[in-house]
């Protein structure tokens, strides 16, 4: 009986394997207008089955609205693509919660953010593997670091938190 148990598992799973052979695995991808407004981005997708992955993500931005900024980043979030019954994963619409925690200076000014949030958005590729990536969506960001020099009017100084806007534009490659 445990013989016939594991032959079943092993069949299973070399099923499964088979039919992902056939969808890309992962994409890398990156915003190609991020470097003209000095920030560098790029992201790791993990195709996990037909309907979902998950996304790591890296960034560093040098330049934020003319100032010279020393920022880093990393996030991580969570796909279910809407649309796997007609398009498996991962093309179609998706909805993506995710999480991130950015770390940088100005000048004397020291902060970071931890920024909790998701996406709605759509995602589609080329049979040569070109991916394009676009969603928005909101992004509760937290605030913390050494703001004595600004004044947050009626906050406190120590933390701010705000709810901004979160968007998406990528372009990568699909293998």
């Amino acid at each position: 009986m445990k013989k016939w148990c594991f032959l079943l598992f092993l069949g299973l799973n070399a099923s499964l394997l088979t039919a992902q052979d056939d969808l890309p695995g992962s994409i890398i991808k990156t915003n190609p207008f991020g470097l003209a407004f000095g920030n560098f981005n790029l992201a790791y997708e993990k195709v996990l089955s037909e309907s979902s992955s998950v996304i790591v993500k890296a960034k560093y931005t040098y330049k934020f609205l003319g100032l010279k900024v020393n920022v880093a980043g990393v996030g991580a979030g969570y796909r279910y693509y809407l649309s796997h019954a007609k398009k498996p994963a991962p093309g179609g619409f998706y909805v993506n919660p995710e999480i991130a925690y950015n770390t940088g200076s100005s000048g004397d000014f020291k902060y970071g953010t931890f920024v909790v949030g998701g996406e709605i958005g759509y995602q589609i590729g080329s049979k040569k593997g070109v991916v394009f990536d676009v969603g928005i969506g909101p992004k509760y960001t937290t605030f913390f670091g050494s703001f004595e020099q600004l004044e947050f009017n009626g906050l406190d100084n120590a933390a701010a938190s705000i709810l901004l806007p979160g968007i998406t534009v990528a372009v990568g490659y699909a293998f």
